[in-house]
């Protein structure tokens, strides 16, 4: 059964929750903010940690339990893991109990009774301070900076290893996409369904028999212009300040991570000749960390795979809950739009155009 998300909660209830869980000495409730957020729920605050003379800003996340408590501490195991090697990243405060995350009943946060039998885990995370990728200039120097810092991720956590995330079905998975068909009712286009329908015998002729050659690893799954922060001036250079969102790390294809990467910088800039804007990620993330000859071959494919599940479990997730539609639907116009650019350009065509290493973005971008 899919974990139902948590119900909203006020100000008054997260302040008690805080500091009865975590080493607060207050919180401002008139701070308190709900912020864009898929499955889970998630609150920006200013606080008083004990100890402290001064507020800072932090985020407090509640999801459900029937994501797995085995799951979030191994998501909380990965963040702590990249923070000690020097990986600019989201992390988990350490609770008044030395735990990271902290269960808490559906009354302890005064939800109604219909949901009395559920329980919550709940996070509090030091705010990042950055821009959001889909809020700067796109330049070069953007776009490698951050293909670098990705490729610098993977690495970073290469060997490092958790059962209960080695153990997770995750349906955004890429391994996974064809359960994803079972999505195809919540599409009523017949052309959509025929691009989407191209892609399922793509991966099983493509990727499918391919997956247990490929290197695997932990992976953050989700590096999506809304999970990617810069620092700098508007007009650059940047650097990345942080990743945020482990929600979705899964062990997986390491060329996977590179793929899901491209696909939202493509989606980012999908008015705009897309194509042109991975080749430098590409290069850059190489740089760091190089992609073996297979898992350059399937590229192309693979941004096809993660388009597809975005549009899919989108146009789903609509139908589920409507209430939730700007997020759920931010991806479905231009995802279609660049589903059918990729499929339109002959795979030959991209390969050379990605794979080009004196390749600059035209354009005013250089």
């Amino acid at each position: 059964m899919a974990a139902r998300r948590p119900p909203e909660l006020n100000s008054g209830i997260l302040s008690d929750t805080v500091i009865r869980h975590f080493p607060f000495e207050n919180v401002n409730q008139t701070s308190v903010l709900q912020l864009v957020s898929y499955e889970d729920r998630n609150y920006y605050f200013v606080g008083t940690l004990e100890g402290q003379s001064t507020t800072d800003e932090f985020i407090f996340k509640i999801s459900n339990t029937r994501a797995c408590l085995d799951l979030i501490d191994g998501q909380n195991a990965v963040m702590n893991h990249l923070k000690k090697r020097g990986i600019p990243c989201t992390y988990p405060l350490a609770s008044r109990q030395r735990e990271y995350s902290i269960v808490v009943s559906s009354s302890d946060l005064q939800f109604t009774t219909d949901i009395s039998e559920f329980t919550f885990c709940v996070r509090v995370f030091p705010y990042l301070q950055g821009n959001l990728l889909n809020s700067v200039k796109v330049t070069e120097q953007l776009l490698r900076c951050v293909g670098k810092f990705v490729g610098t991720m993977d690495k970073a956590i290469e060997g490092f290893a958790h059962p209960a995330i080695e153990a997770c079905l995750n349906g955004w998975d890429l391994r996974n996409f064809p359960d994803a068909k079972k999505y195809l009712y919540a599409v009523d286009d017949l052309n959509k369904i025929a691009m989407v329908t191209k892609v399922f015998e793509y991966f099983s002729e493509h990727i499918e028999p391919m997956i247990p050659s490929l290197r695997h690893r932990i992976i953050h799954g989700d590096c999506n212009e809304q999970n990617i922060l810069l620092c700098g001036v508007q007009e650059g250079p940047y650097e990345v300040s942080g990743i945020l969102d482990f929600g979705d790390c899964v062990y997986s294809c390491l060329v996977f991570n590179l793929a899901i990467l491209l696909t939202y910088i493509m989606l980012l800039m999908v008015d705009d000749d897309p194509l042109q804007y991975a080749a430098p990620v590409i290069q850059a993330y190489q740089e760091v960390l190089p992609l073996e000859p297979c898992e350059l071959q399937l590229l192309y494919y693979c941004v096809l795979v993660r388009i597809c599940l975005s549009v899919l479990i989108g146009a789903h997730s609509y139908i589920q809950d409507p209430s939730n539609n700007i997020y759920q639907l931010c991806t479905q116009k231009c995802g279609w739009k660049l589903l059918k650019i990729l499929l339109d350009t002959p795979k030959e065509e991209v390969d050379r155009l990605w794979c080009k290493e004196d390749h600059h973005i035209t354009n005013v971008l250089q």
